[in-house]
C-alpha cells in the first residue's frame, strides 16, 4: 500500500527514452552520431497527488512532454592517455509538447498528440586524462572536465560563479586488477562518491549522493 500524501512525495516522474548512436575510428579522429527520443511524465505537476494505492498510478493525472535530437561529436587523442572531444547536440532540433493525460489514456490510444517545433543547437566540450600502469592490468584511471550547453550560456548568462558551474561536470574513475571500480563526479551541484567490482558480464557497484553549492561551504 503506497500513501503518496503520507510518505511526502514532493516529486513523481516517470521517463522513457530510447537512444542509438555509431562511432567509427579515423586515425587519432574519432567521429560519431547518434540520435534519441524521449518522454517524460511529471505526476507531481498536479498538486493534487493522491495516490492511496500503487495501482492508481496508471488513473493519476500527469503532465507530459516528448523530445527527440540528433547529435553529432568527435575526440581527438592528443596523447596516447589524453583525448579532448566536443559534441553538437540537437543539430536538427528538438520538439515539445505538454499536456495533461494519464497513463491509462496514453495504453487505450486516447491522446493526441501536437508539437511545436524548435531549433536548439548546443555545444558541449571536454577533455580525459587516463594513465595506465603495469599494461591497464593493473591500475587505470581516467580524469575528465567537460562544459556542457556553452552555447546555452550565452542565451541566459549565469548570475554568479555556482551559474557557471553548473554548466561543467568534473570526474574521475579509477580501476585496480581489472574489476574494482571508484568513481567520483561533481555535476550540477551534486558531488557523487562511489565503488563497484565486475562480476563476468555484470558490474556490482553503490553509490552516495549528496548537494553541494560552492558558495554554501563552510556557511
Amino acid at each position: 500500500v503506497l500513501d503518496a500524501g503520507a510518505m511526502g512525495f514532493d516529486t513523481l516522474i516517470g521517463e522513457t527514452g530510447v537512444k542509438v548512436g555509431y562511432g567509427f575510428p579515423l586515425g587519432p579522429i574519432n567521429l560519431g552520431v547518434s540520435g534519441d527520443i524521449a518522454m517524460i511524465g511529471d505526476f507531481s505537476g498536479d498538486p493534487a497527488l493522491t495516490m492511496d494505492m500503487i495501482a492508481d498510478i496508471t488513473n493519476q493525472t500527469m503532465q507530459y512532454g516528448y523530445a527527440w535530437g540528433f547529435d553529432v561529436g568527435a575526440t581527438f587523442d592528443i596523447l596516447p592517455n589524453l583525448t579532448i572531444g566536443a559534441v553538437m547536440t540537437d543539430i536538427i532540433g528538438t520538439y515539445t509538447y505538454a499536456g495533461t493525460s494519464t497513463l491509462n489514456s496514453f495504453s487505450s490510444n486516447k491522446v493526441e498528440l501536437n508539437s511545436s517545433y524548435e531549433f536548439d543547437l548546443d555545444l558541449d566540450f571536454g577533455i580525459t586524462w587516463s594513465p595506465k600502469l603495469g599494461s591497464g592490468k593493473l591500475f587505470n584511471a581516467s580524469f575528465s572536465a567537460d562544459y556542457y550547453n556553452f552555447i546555452g550560456m550565452f542565451r541566459e548568462p549565469p548570475s554568479d560563479f555556482q551559474g557557471v558551474l553548473d554548466h561543467m561536470r568534473f570526474g574521475a574513475h579509477i580501476e585496480l586488477l581489472s574489476f574494482i571500480n571508484a568513481r567520483a563526479q561533481y555535476y550540477q551541484e551534486y558531488f557523487t562518491l562511489g565503488a563497484g567490482v565486475d562480476l563476468l558480464f555484470l558490474e556490482v557497484f553503490g553509490e552516495f549522493m549528496f548537494n553541494q553549492t560552492f558558495d554554501d561551504i563552510g556557511a
